[in-house]
């Protein structure tokens, strides 16, 4: 199903390093409603998990809310975010693609602060990522994809698998919101 219209609750997942953020930015500023980087939300200075209580509040407080534009896969609130979401865009790239981005994030420089990451977590080469993207396709992705089958076929689901078609999908996203907006 196409995402029509501007809709308020937008939910941006998708392998690691698929560029999730920055669509999440493009779609709120677009959409005028509020942004939330589940990252930003999760991780305390130094890449510090949350208290888990504290999260499940953060994320449930931002669900229940009429507007919202949020990125992240974190799979222990997926259901419920995505029960909420008025449209799921899933950045679906490759292996190949996600492990080529993977690997330039972790070696060109990135903008300082990022607004999807919390204060004082800096990204660095990290084993760790490079390993968690890996099986992202092992797992997440398998999650992903149980996920939005599973949802009612009224649900808008996008499922981006290239780049260019994200960039044709946010060109004719944002002329509906214009479109939409000289309507109002």
């Amino acid at each position: 199903m196409a995402v029509e219209g501007a809709a308020r609750r937008l939910l941006v997942v998708g392998s690691p390093a698929s560029g999730k953020s920055a669509v999440a930015r493009r779609l709120g500023q677009l959409s005028k409603v509020p942004i939330h980087h589940l990252d930003a939300l999760y991780y305390r200075p130094g890449w510090v998990d949350q208290n888990e209580q504290t999260w499940r509040d953060k994320v449930e407080e931002i669900t229940a809310s009429d507007e919202w534009v949020m990125d992240g896969n974190f799979l222990d609130s997926l259901d419920a975010r995505a029960a909420r979401a008025e449209a799921i865009i899933w950045l679906d790239y490759d292996r190949f693609e996600t492990m080529r981005r993977v690997a330039a994030r972790m070696v060109l420089p990135q903008p300082l602060p990022r607004p999807d990451i919390a204060d004082g977590c800096v990204e660095s080469w990290n084993v760790d990522f490079l390993i968690h993207a890996w099986k992202f396709f092992d797992t997440g992705r398998f999650r992903l994809e149980t996920l939005t089958a599973s949802l009612p076929k009224t649900k808008a689901v996008l499922r981006v698998t290239r780049p260019k078609d994200l960039d044709f999908f946010l060109r004719r996203y944002s002329e509906r919101v214009k479109k939409g907006n000289k309507g109002a």
